[in-house]
């Protein structure tokens, strides 16, 4: 068929033949405008639409963070450098620190609320660069972390009691060792659980004996030494195992960010906004159970403590200074990212 279509052209006169080929021109000209004007041109602009709304819902959730990160910063610095009291135990019942109580909540808590509305629309966002984007998620999973781990603290007081024993830790393997620490902490946390209290020294003296019972029996069973009770006492074994810790767990991070986000009643290019400072301090001063209960997990990191000493039996001091690292390369990461 194609041959006799060529046969055919062949036999025409030459303007026949510039007839055909002019109209052929056209016709191919306005099926491929049609393509273009129809198809090609509205994928385009609907792709470069969409790019547009998502480049502009991470600016408008990097904004938040970068302000929410850098107002907890600044808190913590100034706890640090200059009023280490604000949380002090003694501290007067007047307005100035029961703002500074509530709005050290409210900056954590803001900031757990823009991180986890940040994660919920992540595969929405678009970044204008893949490397800063992967940098910006380390240093947010580094932020969770640092309110969360508290596996270090479990070596530490196994380390340190590997010490006061007299046991070599050249001898012993590294498992046996994690497993110690694992075991001293469920020992822990079985002679506090039934007097409802925080730390070892806390409790009665018949449920410190169990622990040091149980923990002599635990030494001979994992590396064969016999150490009675009188001598963990004599080591003073209950206060090296009452450690303060200000964990946050990961669960916990997720609930305070759902309790702190709403939805955007504004055009602000993200489905997510936070609660005002405003709306928070009136249900925390209202006794709201919800919040009353995200906020004693939240400010347990805080409450009562005292970084103007050098205190090895609080380990939220460590923890806040690896919070302000953190910080620091969550900001730095979110002002590299040029949107």
């Amino acid at each position: 068929m194609i041959c006799d279509s060529i046969n055919w052209f062949g036999r025409q006169e030459p303007p026949v033949k510039a007839a055909i080929i002019v109209g052929c021109i056209t016709i191919f000209t306005v099926i491929i405008g049609l393509i273009f004007k129809d198809l090609l041109i509205p994928i385009f602009l609907e792709r470069r639409k969409t790019r547009v709304e998502r480049k502009n819902v991470f600016k408008n959730y990097k904004a938040p963070l970068e302000t929410s990160a850098e107002s907890l910063k600044a808190r913590l610095d100034e706890i640090f450098r200059t009023r280490a009291h604000l949380l002090w135990k003694d501290n007067p019942a007047n307005d100035f620190y029961n703002y500074k109580f509530i709005s050290t909540g409210y900056r954590l808590s803001s900031l757990l609320g823009w991180i986890y509305a940040f994660r919920k629309e992540e595969s929405y966002l678009q970044v204008p660069s893949k490397k800063l984007h992967t940098q910006i998620k380390k240093e947010l999973n580094a932020f969770t972390k640092s309110l969360a781990d508290g596996q270090g603290v479990e070596m530490d007081v196994a380390n340190r009691f590997l010490l006061l024993f007299k046991i070599n830790k050249k001898g012993v393997e590294q498992g046996v060792i994690e497993k110690f620490s694992v075991e001293i902490d469920r020992l822990v946390q079985l002679a506090i659980s039934p007097e409802g209290k925080e730390l070892l020294n806390e409790i009665s003296e018949e449920y410190q004996n169990n622990f040091l019972m149980s923990l002599s029996q635990l030494v001979e069973k994992l590396f064969g030494k016999k150490i009675d009770v009188t001598e963990l006492i004599e080591l003073n074994i209950v206060q090296e195992a009452s450690i303060k810790l200000g964990l946050i767990y990961r669960d916990w991070q997720n609930g305070i960010g759902d309790l702190m986000i709403k939805y955007s009643d504004k055009k602000l290019g993200r489905a997510y906004d936070v609660i005002s400072f405003r709306e928070y301090e009136n249900k925390i001063n209202n006794n709201d159970n919800e919040y009353i209960i995200w906020f004693n997990r939240t400010m347990r990191l805080f409450k009562e403590l005292d970084v103007s000493v050098d205190n090895k039996f609080d380990n939220r001091i460590e923890q806040l200074r690896k919070i302000q690292k953190t910080l620091s390369e969550l900001i730095d990461a979110l002002k590299k990212c040029r949107v």
